[in-house]
């Protein structure tokens, strides 16, 4: 399993939020990349236990459609409409994609991506 250099700084910071949250889409990421590492389904899944998950409900997927640029891919649109349904609820937004940061960025999220 390749460790990716910013892992030991982003785990660093999650310890410093009390309440964490993905969308679906974020679980299934995660699911799917733990099969590509080798990792038991326990171990994601006791991961997962430490983030609410945020339902891709008809006002995330409409939001996604319309938010950010063009060139932004389409989960990071579900991703970035996920975070936006949130509201004033949401203290950061991690992030280490360029292009996602980017649209976060303009629409008033704090970027949270430690190196």
């Amino acid at each position: 399993m390749q460790i990716e250099r910013e892992s030991t700084a982003f785990l660093s910071e999650l310890e410093q939020w009390p309440q964490r949250v993905t969308s679906i889409v974020g679980e299934i990421e995660l699911r799917r990349a733990g099969r590509r590492a080798c990792i038991e389904a326990a171990q994601i899944g006791a991961v997962l236990d430490r983030f609410g998950l945020i339902a891709l409900d008809d006002p995330v997927r409409e939001l996604a459609a319309q938010t950010g640029t063009a060139q932004l891919r389409t989960l990071d649109a579900v991703h970035l409409a996920t975070a936006l349904s949130l509201g004033d609820e949401l203290g950061g937004f991690a992030c280490y994609d360029e292009r996602l940061a980017s649209d976060a960025l303009a629409a008033g999220l704090l970027i949270v991506s430690p190196r």
